[in-house]
Order: C-alpha cells, then structure tokens, then sequence
C-alpha cells in the first residue's frame, strides 16, 4: 500500500510540473534544472535557481538536490522532483532524443527517473511522446 501511495505521490509531482516544463521548452536552447516537492498537503513546492546559461547543470543538480535533502530532513517534504534536460534513448528506438528527466524520490523508499521525451515544433510548440523509466539512486531520502 505504501508503495501504491509513493507512486500516486510521484505522479502527482509530475503533472503539477509539465506546464512549468512546457514554458522552459518554448524557449530556444536546453533548460536549467528545477526543482519541487510534495508538501505534506500534497502541494508542489517548486524551487528554480537563478543562473545563466554558462552554469553547470550537473552543479546545479547538485544544488538542487542539498535543497530537497533539507526539505526532506525538516519533515516538508514527502516526495522530490529534480527536473533536468538530457537525451536518452527511449525502449524500441535506436537513437536518443531530447528528454526531461524527473529524478523521483518519496520517503516510502520509492526512487525512479521518469523520462520524457520532447520536440519542439515551430513556433514554439512542444510535443511529448511516451514516458519510460528506470530505477533512481535514492539521492533525498
């Protein structure tokens, strides 16, 4: 039951992130990485860094994920969400693609990274295919 929980948890955060994520991606270029919890209430708390584009993400991320262990550690958080850009190679296909990567942890033990594909469209439209996953490294809880 716990772990049915963690995933609704999980889910939630993510459909209360596509639209932030939708906007980033009607910009040229990549991304920053974000960042959101799930409150206690189950309300995502989003958490963005201010940086310009020479930033390392992977310090970013980095970063991102001391915020989310303090939140965790404080009792604010039940689940976190470390969004980032990257290519991956979805299942079936041979080549990689865009992708937003969700790096999903919840205090139930649940730790996974959601990827979802993306292109951009002219005039700034964006289209998702189909998410796929694969195990996280438990970085928050």
């Amino acid at each position: 039951m716990a772990r049915e929980n963690a995933r609704r948890d999980v889910e939630l955060l993510i459909g209360r992130l596509i639209a932030p994520l939708r906007t980033l991606l009607r910009q040229p270029g990549g991304f920053l990485p974000f960042a959101a919890y799930l409150d206690t209430a189950r309300r995502a708390r989003k958490f963005a860094v201010q940086a310009d584009e020479s930033a390392d993400p992977e310090a970013l991320v980095r970063f991102l994920e001391d915020r989310m262990r303090e939140a965790a550690a404080a009792g604010k958080a039940i689940a976190t969400a470390i969004v980032s850009d990257t290519r991956a190679t979805p299942p079936g296909e041979r080549a990689p693609v865009d992708c937003a990567a969700f790096a999903l942890d919840h205090r139930a033990g649940l730790s996974l990274v959601v990827l979802l594909p993306y292109a951009r469209q002219k005039r700034g439209a964006v289209t998702f295919g189909e998410m796929f996953a694969c195990e996280g490294e438990h970085r928050i809880f």
